[in-house]
């Protein structure tokens, strides 16, 4: 079956099968060839050459494009678009990121419009709308930013706070209230594997009060073995949370997150709602990925999500 590569659900019936709408979603215009005119090895090199100072790093390399006379095009700076291919080590990457962000939104969260498109050879590569960057620019902090943390070290983003520390940060700025987002955003990254959501990719537009910006690098990190962490960031500022601590399973439960709103001041009764919600919607979450990702991985993302809904819905530890 055909499937729009942005939408991801039944596309047109002649490549590269993306729907009108969708294109205007994504690129402001229909009258665009959403492919890239290279392999996936050659971008990077293609770049070298055309902009000997451009600087890309991390183990997922970036690179910006915007729409030229139809034509997605490279481009140094002034980019509309961020391409993120997959990693030679980490196969699917791309198709990966797109579903979660996809999943992400049917969990009621505001999330940056994104989609894939193919290499020459047909690879798909993650694009992503730079939102920050569209109509009239977006004045954003990342909480290493806000908490007023040097990024000295990249290991900085996850080793020197917590999730309390994150909502208690947003508690001081803009009041209880803002920071039930964030809460929601967190419990989010659990449910669908984001291992990642460490404090540069937790942003907020500068104001008042602050608020979430739509979020952007949510990728489920459990696929890619037992070397990742549950979680990009401690939940507790000091110890871990009760049932986790007694239960020993390896994960968090729904009491645990409770436990983290609890902390923060956001009531019990407030935070079992915000659980039971998010559950409700998890539920309704597509248990295929329409053929996007190889069998097996496709197989651990579903359980990934179930095994975690499963953990969300004890709110207390019982001994057997």
């Amino acid at each position: 079956m055909n499937i729009c590569n942005i939408c991801l659900k039944p596309g047109t019936s002649r490549a590269p099968y993306y729907h009108s709408k969708c294109l205007k979603q994504l690129f402001q215009t229909d009258r665009v060839d959403p492919r890239i005119s290279f392999n996936r090895g050659e971008l990077f090199t293609e770049v070298s050459k055309k902009f000997p100072r451009y600087s890309i790093g991390g183990i997922q390399k970036k690179g910006l494009c915007k729409v030229v006379r139809g034509d997605l095009t490279i481009v140094d700076s002034k980019g509309t678009h961020i391409i993120k291919p997959s990693p030679e080590q980490y196969p699917y990457t791309s198709e990966n990121e797109h579903l979660t962000m996809t999943l992400l939104r049917m969990l009621g969260q505001d999330v940056a419009k994104s989609g894939l498109v193919p290499f020459k050879d047909g690879e798909l590569c993650y694009i992503t709308l730079r939102y920050d960057r569209i109509e009239t620019p977006i004045h954003q902090e990342d909480m290493l930013q806000v908490m007023g943390i040097s990024n000295s070290d990249s290991a900085r983003k996850y080793d020197c706070a917590s999730y309390e520390d994150v909502l208690n940060t947003v508690k001081k700025v803009s009041g209880l209230a803002a920071t039930i987002p964030v809460f929601n955003r967190i419990l989010c990254a659990y449910i669908l594997g984001n291992g990642d959501f460490h404090l540069k990719n937790i942003s907020v537009e500068v104001g008042s009060p602050v608020k979430l910006t739509p979020a952007y690098d949510f990728i489920n990190t459990a696929l890619y073995g037992n070397n990742c962490e549950i979680m990009a960031l401690k939940l507790l500022s000091n110890g871990e949370p009760d049932i986790y601590s007694r239960a020993g399973k390896g994960l968090y439960y729904g009491g645990d997150f409770v436990q983290l709103a609890e902390k923060v001041g956001i009531p019990s009764g407030a935070a079992r709602g915000q659980i039971q919600r998010i559950l409700k919607l998890a539920a309704k979450l597509p248990r295929t990925a329409l053929g996007l990702l190889p069998n097996d991985l496709e197989k651990k993302y579903i359980e990934v999500l179930d095994q975690r809904a499963r953990f969300l819905e004890v709110f207390r530890y019982l001994h057997i």
